[in-house]
C-alpha cells in the first residue's frame, strides 16, 4: 500500500513567522468574535467598498491594531468593516493575496 513520503525539513529549519505574529490570539477571543459578528450584521454580510456588493470574506480594521493579544481602543465597531477577498487583498498587500477570490 503506497504511503506519502515524509516531509523533509533540513537541519535547523524554522517555519516562517505568521503575518500577525503575537497578536493572533486576539482573533480567537470572545471579544473579537462578538465584534466580528456585530460588523457582519451591521454591513449585511456584504463588502462595504463602493460599487462592490460581493459577499464579505473578512472583517478588517480600518486603522490597524497593534499586535497584542488583548483588546485595544481600536477594537470597536466604528473601526472595522466587511471586505470581500479582492478588497482585503488590496488593503493588505503584505499578506501576498492569500484570500481566495469569490
Amino acid at each position: 500500500m503506497p504511503t506519502r513520503p515524509p516531509k523533509h525539513r533540513p537541519l535547523g529549519y524554522k517555519a516562517p513567522e505568521r503575518v500577525h505574529g503575537k497578536g493572533d490570539s486576539y482573533y480567537k477571543s470572545e471579544h473579537w468574535l462578538t465584534l466580528r459578528a456585530a460588523a457582519r450584521k451591521r454591513d449585511g454580510g456584504i463588502c462595504v467598498q463602493p460599487g462592490c456588493g460581493r459577499k464579505m470574506r473578512t472583517v478588517n480594521h480600518i486603522v490597524p491594531r497593534p499586535p497584542v493579544p488583548w483588546p485595544t481602543n481600536l477594537d470597536v465597531l466604528r473601526n472595522v468593516e466587511c471586505l470581500c477577498a479582492d478588497h482585503d487583498n488590496k488593503a493588505h498587500p503584505e499578506k501576498g493575496g492569500h484570500n481566495r477570490r469569490d
